[in-house]
């Protein structure tokens, strides 16, 4: 398990149907309590995975994506974020191990350190 890569993250022009629907659930209470990406290679699901993780995250009440400004975003900017965390495998083709798991279940059983959610991006969840 490791934090999300630095960097700024926005959802990509062909996203942007998906993420406005989100964003509508998002806005009237109605949010998810997992989301599954699918779609083909290359697509940029994880970049709009990690838009979507820094928006939820984000401290100053945005609007359509993150701020990129206050201390939660400028805390998963820089890869530190407590409340963020990726689960990988740890070689490329394998599966995603059973202690990154129990790993993955202690850190979003524990109450949250600076907002009032946690994020857990499994990637790609086919591996688990």
């Amino acid at each position: 398990m490791t934090d999300t890569s630095p960097g700024d993250a926005q959802p990509l022009p062909w996203h942007l149907p998906v993420w406005q629907r989100l964003l509508r659930g998002l806005d009237s209470g109605r949010q998810h309590h997992a989301v599954l990406l699918e779609g083909l290679p290359g697509t940029g699901r994880a970049a709009f995975a990690e838009a979507l993780a820094r928006r939820l995250l984000c401290s100053a009440n945005p609007t359509d994506t993150h701020c990129g400004t206050c201390k939660s975003c400028e805390l998963a900017a820089a890869g530190s974020h407590p409340d963020l965390r990726s689960v990988t495998p740890e070689e490329e083709g394998k599966s995603i191990g059973i202690d990154a798991i129990r790993s993955a279940t202690a850190f979003v059983n524990a109450t949250p350190s600076l907002g009032e959610r946690k994020v857990l991006l499994i990637n790609p969840a086919e591996r688990l």
